[in-house]
C-alpha cells in the first residue's frame, strides 16, 4: 500500500497483519479522492475503523490540516503509529483507542467539529448504517461534512432515517464507495 497523491505521494505505508483489519487498494482510495477533488485541502478529518489510517494519512498528504484516527484493534493502533511517525505528520494527528460510538460521544462533550469524515467499519455488522443513524455523530460534524463510507456491496447503509443527504455511490465487485453530506 502507498499513498497515491499529494505531499507524500508514493510513500508506502503499512497495514496490520489482522484477519479483522481489511486494507483499502490503491485504485479505490485514488477513486475516492478523485470524487471528493479538492475539497480535502484545509480540512480537519477523522478517519474511523482506521485500521492503517489509509484514509486519514491520504487526506494529510493533499492538504488536510489534521487527521484523528479511531479504532479500538491494539495492532490497528500500533500501525498506525507507525505510518503516522513514517510519514512525520505526528504534529497534524491523534491516534484515539476505542469503541468508535464512544469515541464520538466523547469527541461530542469535547465540542470537536470535523468537515470530512471517514468510515471503513466490519463488513455485514450493519456497522455502517449503525453509525449513519447515531444522531450524536451530527454533533462532531460541520455543516456540509461530507461522510465517505466504504462498505460492503450486499449492505444497504441509507434509509430515509438518516441524518445525511446521499451525494453519491460507487460499486467496486464487491465494495461499495457512499458518500453522503450533512446538510
Amino acid at each position: 500500500m502507498r499513498i497515491i497523491g499529494g505531499e507524500y505521494r508514493g510513500r508506502k505505508i503499512i497495514f496490520p497483519d489482522s484477519e479483522l483489519v481489511r486494507p483499502t487498494k490503491d485504485r479505490i482510495r485514488q477513486a475516492v479522492f478523485n470524487m471528493l477533488s479538492d475539497n480535502v485541502q484545509g480540512a480537519r478529518v477523522i478517519d474511523l475503523f482506521s485500521g492503517s489510517g489509509a484514509y486519514g494519512l491520504e487526506a494529510v498528504s493533499r492538504g488536510a490540516e489534521t487527521a484523528d484516527f479511531v479504532d479500538n484493534n491494539k495492532e490497528a493502533i500500533e500501525t498506525i503509529h507507525s505510518n503516522i511517525k513514517h510519514l512525520g505528520v505526528q504534529s497534524k494527528t491523534q491516534v484515539i483507542e476505542g469503541d468508535v460510538f464512544k469515541i464520538i460521544e466523547q469527541l461530542s462533550r469535547e465540542e470537536k467539529k470535523y468537515n470530512f469524515l471517514f468510515a471503513d467499519p466490519p463488513y455485514k455488522q450493519n456497522m455502517a448504517k449503525k453509525l449513519l443513524n447515531t444522531q450524536i455523530l451530527s454533533d462532531i460534524l460541520t455543516r456540509s461534512s461530507l461522510l465517505v463510507f466504504e462498505h460492503s456491496a450486499e449492505e444497504v447503509i441509507f434509509d430515509n432515517s438518516s441524518y445525511y443527504t446521499l451525494i453519491r455511490q460507487k460499486s467496486y465487485n464487491n465494495i461499495k464507495i457512499s458518500i453522503f453530506i450533512k446538510p
